[in-house]
């Protein structure tokens, strides 16, 4: 944050709680994670048969919830006034569901959909619990602003869920199973800052019509369609509805300017690199020149 400050750029200091894929699964089944580098994952599914879907629920006991909560109490004490913060960088429902039931999950939506529809229905009525129970414990959510990776709103209620499963599945599978777990978030949590993949780049129009959300996010996935080659007129619509958070680095491409001048037609939250403050200003202001 020390180099940062030499930048005057946009971006605003975010921090949102992410132990890895695993652990979040854990905030809701208290089960056991194995940590690797940058992530973790879960020990085992829980859900082995579908009457187990009747036996989950939000455990406020639960210790992984102990830990969410020890950790905002320590950041609380000692919170800068204009940091944006998010409770969890939770799973969306679906993504939850794939961890509570393993990758049969996919199979099941073709062979046994209703009860994939229960377990997804599940997932998302106890994130919105979880969601909650951290708004009523932690009072800086209702406080401050809300946001992660450089992205904030004055809103103090943004729910960020990590959406991977749309980029594994088709886009009607992905309507049937995804989509109306997420606008449920929507109605009852808070707006949606949706992250997902490039893997998942045909994914861009579907996804934006989902209601309820404020940002839709991709990564940049190796090997898979760069959106700065890829711009079109789709993806200048879709932003038009949902913002559209690109995580490329600008710098990578093959001409700038041109992408600069295609993303003024909608609506993007943009990424650059620089190797000094002074080369970052410069690139800062080459993007702004673009700002309408």
């Amino acid at each position: 944050m020390a180099v940062h400050e030499q930048v005057d750029d946009d971006a605003l200091p975010c921090h949102a709680i992410d132990f890895g894929v695993g652990s979040t699964a854990s905030l809701f089944t208290g089960g056991d994670v194995f940590f690797e580098e940058y992530t973790s994952y879960s020990a085992d599914t829980v859900v082995k048969t579908w009457d187990d879907i009747d036996r989950l629920q939000f455990d406020p006991d639960n210790r992984w919830v102990h830990y969410d909560l020890e950790f905002w109490r320590g950041f609380s004490s000692a919170y800068t006034p204009g940091i944006a913060v998010s409770p969890h960088f939770f799973r969306s429902p679906l993504d939850l569901a794939n961890d509570l039931r393993g990758d049969q999950v996919f199979i099941d939506m073709h062979d046994e959909p209703e009860q994939v529809d229960r377990l997804v229905t599940a997932c998302t009525d106890m994130t919105i619990d979880a969601v909650d129970f951290l708004r009523q414990k932690v009072p800086l959510f209702g406080e401050a602003p809300s946001g992660i990776w450089g992205m904030a709103t004055s809103s103090p209620d943004i729910v960020v869920v990590n959406g991977d499963p749309v980029d594994l599945i088709s886009i009607e599978m992905g309507e049937r199973f995804n989509h109306p777990h997420i606008e449920r978030l929507g109605r009852e949590a808070g707006p949606v800052f949706f992250h997902h993949h490039t893997l998942g780049v045909s994914r861009v129009t579907s996804v934006s019509k989902m209601e309820g959300i404020i940002v839709q996010n991709f990564i940049y996935d190796q090997k898979c369609p760069k959106v700065l080659e890829i711009l079109d007129d789709e993806w200048i619509e879709a932003s038009g509805r949902v913002p559209i958070d690109v995580c490329q680095d600008l710098t990578e491409a093959k001409d700038l300017d041109a992408v600069l001048e295609k993303m003024a037609q909608g609506r993007f939250v943009v990424h650059c690199y620089g190797q000094t403050s002074d080369e970052c200003n410069e690139l800062i202001a080459r993007v702004r020149s673009y700002d309408s």
